[in-house]
């Protein structure tokens, strides 16, 4: 009787632990996914910014209006004019 409430016991210990262990490792997965989608819409954010900026410059706006426009520093907006749109 001892042995096997014994036996339960580990068990239950056991399972415990594989089961802390996929926990673990699924919140890391998750702070993982939330990571690399939070970098994406921060690139699309600048890409966006950035396009609209090429438009802007087109059409002759001078770099603080774009740059106060778009939030992108003058210093991007004059890197953005030497590319030639």
């Amino acid at each position: 009787m001892a042995i096997r409430e014994l036996r339960r016991v580990n068990a239950d210990d056991q399972m415990r632990a594989i089961l802390e262990q996929r926990d673990k490792e699924e919140r890391i997965l998750i702070t993982r996914l939330e990571s690399a989608r939070n970098e994406g819409l921060e690139k699309g954010r600048v890409e966006t910014a950035q396009a609209i900026a090429r438009r802007l410059i087109s059409l002759g706006m001078p770099a603080s209006t774009i740059s106060s426009a778009t939030g992108l520093s003058e210093q991007e907006i004059e890197r953005l004019k030497k590319e030639g749109c």
